[in-house]
């Protein structure tokens, strides 16, 4: 895992924090963000209990206090977890922390989401 940048180490998590400044969510340790969307943000974390990385797909803290945003964050989590596929990663928990719902599932490490398509007569690059 990469080294630990935290500032003093507390945890900046809650309904009003900036996804950006997480540092901490449950037993999972926050590294660095990967990436954003409109209803949340995935994050790389180390699972201190199994000491392995996972990605957390953390809601927005503005959209989390809306039950119904809520919902339909912990229905996807369970439509995802109903999949078992080579192509579809595994999810290890669904949880909520200090008023965050989060997602943990398989890291995967790879060039993106385009690495690996080769589109024919295209340039490279």
């Amino acid at each position: 895992m990469p080294e630990d940048t935290r500032a003093g180490g507390q945890d900046t998590t809650g309904p009003g924090a900036d996804p950006g400044a997480l540092n901490r969510l449950g037993h999972y340790r926050i590294f660095k963000r990967l990436g954003q969307g409109g209803r949340g943000a995935v994050m790389l974390a180390e699972d201190e209990r199994l000491h392995r990385p996972v990605a957390l797909k953390v809601m927005l803290p503005g959209l989390a206090a809306d039950p119904a945003a809520k919902e339909r964050f912990l229905r996807e989590a369970r439509s995802a977890a109903a999949v078992k596929h080579d192509h579809v990663v595994t999810i290890y928990q669904v949880d909520e922390a200090n008023g965050i719902p989060f997602i943990a599932m398989e890291f995967l490490q790879g060039g993106g989401r385009h690495a690996g398509i080769h589109v024919p007569g295209a340039s490279p690059g």
